[in-house]
């Protein structure tokens, strides 16, 4: 016959358990998350004016103590600045017509999985109809993958389907979601390609910059997508208005 009192302890453990996971998920983890901003604020600080020399960037006004640099890279527009949405952005030549983006609310690590089953299941509860539904000018991409990733899709003009369906574009945006996954906070793609960190700085959310390492590594995946994106315009336009008189 079993002891009453082992039931008992299994329960005990089992709230400890519970008790320590939220601590840890909703007290360390974002204090850790604080510090870490803190620390990377301070370098993004330090380390850009050098990064932007070196890259030919211009601070413009705003970005406070972080700083708000913008210029030319490889043919394209590109700013860097303290945002929460787009820290590094990057603007196209023309409009694709569509823009999809990519948000991120709890930080996707061990630690924050409690919070991050809460903030789902409030989620589910509270949308009756959930984003990238088929309402308005929304679409879906022909990848489920990428229709999970980027849960807002708007679709503003006809032409930008082909865009949407190009294999090119698709590609680029599948290769840059499964290399910077858990880096990228959020990512929009549109008339501009943004994207903010995790780690970022600053002492509020909304204040969230770089590092120019970070910026090093990140400004090239932007491009890809850009240049991905703007093949598949040239081309798309090219075959709108047919051949030329000299070809």
């Amino acid at each position: 016959m079993m002891d009453a009192s082992v039931p008992a302890a299994l329960g005990c453990a089992g709230i400890a358990l519970i008790v320590t996971l939220a601590f840890w998920s909703f007290m360390i983890v974002p204090l850790w998350q604080d510090i870490r901003d803190a620390w990377n604020g301070k370098r993004a600080a330090a380390d850009l004016p050098a990064l932007a020399r070196e890259l030919g960037l211009g601070r413009v006004q705003g970005g406070g103590t972080l700083g708000a640099y913008r210029g030319e890279l490889e043919g394209h527009e590109i700013r860097i600045e303290p945002h929460e949405y787009h820290s590094l952005t990057i603007t196209l030549e023309r409009n694709p017509g569509f823009a999809v983006t990519h948000f991120g609310v709890i930080e996707p690590h061990f630690g924050s999985w409690p919070r991050r089953a809460l903030f789902v299941a409030i989620v589910k509860v509270s949308c009756a109809e959930g984003p990238g539904s088929d309402t308005g000018g929304s679409f879906d991409f022909d990848d489920p993958a990428l229709n999970r990733y980027f849960t807002a899709r708007e679709q503003f003009l006809p032409h930008a389907n082909a865009l949407i369906r190009d294999r090119e574009v698709n590609r680029a945006l599948l290769d840059s979601i499964a290399k910077n996954r858990s880096r990228v906070k959020s990512l929009t793609v549109g008339a501009e390609i943004g994207c903010a960190l995790w780690t970022g700085g600053g002492a509020k959310p909304r204040y969230r910059s770089v590092t120019a390492a970070q910026a090093r590594l990140m400004l090239p995946e932007l491009l890809r997508i850009a240049e991905a994106l703007e093949k598949a315009i040239r081309w798309n336009t090219a075959s709108l208005n047919g051949p030329t008189d000299s070809e």
